[in-house]
């Protein structure tokens, strides 16, 4: 943790002294012959290349009897297909000093490698196979099953994922952003291998897939190879993807949950924008003034000068369709109801006044250079793009230092103003066993509920 603080001082240090030098990169997206989506970035300065292939499915996409589906996959392609055995896959990307991943989320699922780009052309061959061809052998496909459930249960006692599923609940009501990613335990033991093989034949078609390459590579070269190797990769149009923005239509949502726990975690959750919205980088900026870092408005009022909270922090979470701005705060027992009531009356002292000039420019740089941290490394930069060209454009990559500062404090304020609407927010809380609680009076009175109920 201290080393990442230290290199995002040294990257705002950068930022604020060199805003107007900054050149970002501009990779760019062509479709292949055989309807896969290429986005390449030479880089030379390192002899490594990062390999991601995105697909346009995540938990968004599926049915209430198959929920998980997509995170299941994401397990099982790497069990074998009909060339290479369990086990193979990693032994073969380790021999050429490469290191795979994959990551499931919402809108996408994603596998990675990063390795020497002296193999690249090894790398791509071993990751394609392993994405079209699973062999989704019965006995893999069994221990994986156990193994998420086993992932559900451990996520049932980690205090902020059952803090992220309440939120979600409240403020998705009727979006599938509600589902959590990794399913339930009744989903979960139900899927049938015949339901995940024809998941897996209907996403993982050519329109669905985007390959990202950043390293020391050729573009042209690339384009022949990444073309290669999905030429056996056929299939019909996926199922076309609803794009709803509909979120809670109710007064304040809350929802408390008693936890084997020695601290309070409190999340605030307000409705947001999507990616490709007007807003967003008004919004990241918005959120780097209330809870990023220790000169934010809020870790400045609540820990600093009132000592409530052990930590406090914002973010903007802007998936493919409509987002949140997450305000999270972890405290003693004893301070919940102060902090609540502190949070109330500063959010509402934030959109009355107009942020100061030096209380801006720091906010504005804070985006800036988390922004230029995230891309730091081939495989971070891939990551981004393949990331905001899926909820976005890849255009929103291209162009993101600049929007950042265009920025300006009359839009700052302007957002503040319009988005911390305390009748529109949800509130998840965790807390101790057996502790007493009493709601905080914020002008009216809501229900508040158990997170236990079943979705």
């Amino acid at each position: 943790m201290a080393v990442n603080t230290m290199k995002l001082l040294l990257l705002l240090v950068f930022c604020t002294l060199f805003a107007g030098t900054v050149v970002e990169a501009s990779p760019q997206k062509r479709v292949l012959p055989g309807g896969v989506s290429l986005i390449v970035h030479e880089d030379h300065t390192d002899e490594l290349v990062a390999v991601h292939i995105w697909i346009a499915a995540g938990s968004r996409d599926e049915t209430d009897d198959i929920r998980g589906v997509s995170h299941f996959i994401e397990h099982l392609v790497f069990k074998g297909t009909a060339e290479r055995s369990p086990g193979q896959i990693d032994r073969e990307l380790d021999a050429l000093g490469a290191e795979n991943n994959a990551l499931t989320s919402y809108d996408f699922t994603a596998y990675t490698v990063i390795g020497p780009s002296s193999a690249f052309s090894t790398m791509l061959e071993v990751q394609v196979d392993m994405v079209l061809n699973p062999a989704f052998d019965p006995i893999q496909l069994e221990k994986e099953r156990e193994i998420i459930l086993e992932e559900i249960r451990q996520e049932e006692d980690i205090p902020q994922s059952v803090q992220w599923d309440m939120l979600t609940d409240m403020a998705y009501p009727n979006h599938p952003y509600r589902q959590p990613i990794i399913g339930t335990v009744a989903s979960i033991k139900e899927i049938p291998r015949e339901s995940i093989v024809e998941y897996h034949r209907s996403m993982y078609v050519p329109a669905n897939i985007t390959v990202v390459v950043i390293g020391d590579v050729r573009e042209d070269a690339v384009a022949k190879e990444v073309e290669k190797a999905f030429s056996q990769c056929v299939g019909f149009a996926p199922p076309s993807r609803k794009v709803v923005l509909e979120m809670s239509s109710q007064n304040q949502r809350r929802q408390v949950k008693e936890m084997d726990v020695n601290r309070c975690y409190l999340a605030l959750g307000y409705p947001g924008v999507s990616a490709s919205e007007r807003d967003f980088f008004a919004l990241e900026v918005a959120a780097a003034f209330l809870g990023q870092g220790p000169g934010s408005y809020l870790v400045h009022r609540l820990k600093d000068e009132l000592a409530l909270v052990d930590s406090i922090g914002c973010q903007n979470w802007a998936p493919r369709s409509r987002g949140l701005i997450i305000i999270e705060a972890v405290m003693p027992p004893e301070n919940l109801e102060a902090v609540e009531m502190a949070l109330i009356r500063e959010l509402e002292t934030v959109k009355s006044m107009t942020p100061g000039e030096n209380e801006f420019k720091r906010a504005r740089a804070v985006a800036l250079a988390h922004h230029l941290f995230q891309t730091e490394t081939f495989d971070q930069k891939a990551e981004i793009i393949g990331a905001l060209d899926n909820a976005a454009s890849l255009q929103v990559f291209d162009k993101y230092s600049d929007h950042l500062r265009s920025v300006t404090r009359a839009d700052l304020e302007r957002v503040l103003k319009k988005y911390l609407t305390l009748d529109n927010d949800s509130i998840a809380i965790i807390k101790p066993v057996k502790l007493g609680f009493k709601p905080a009076n914020i002008g009216h009175q809501p229900a508040e509920t158990g997170g236990e109920e079943s979705r």
